[in-house]
């Protein structure tokens, strides 16, 4: 994460003491297909519904606290 921070000059992109520590978790081989359950938008509407994709987002973390996770992340 530092090399795209320093590229674009943003304050982020260490995870270290002391930092914000906002990340993203992501498992890059997860298949799932998008429902409209999934869709997190005022419009549940939306052009992936049922399409198969591969990679998706397992928890979401700012500040070092947890403040979203998937249904079946643990």
């Amino acid at each position: 994460t530092e090399a795209p921070a320093e590229i674009y000059n943003l304050p982020v992109g260490k995870l270290k003491e002391g930092t914000d520590a906002d990340f993203v978790l992501f498992d890059s081989e997860q298949e799932w297909t998008v429902l409209a359950d999934d869709v997190q938008s005022r419009n549940s509407n939306s052009p992936w519904l049922g399409e198969k994709l591969i990679g998706k987002v397992k928890a979401t973390f700012m500040g070092g606290k947890n403040t979203w996770s998937d249904k079946d992340f643990s």
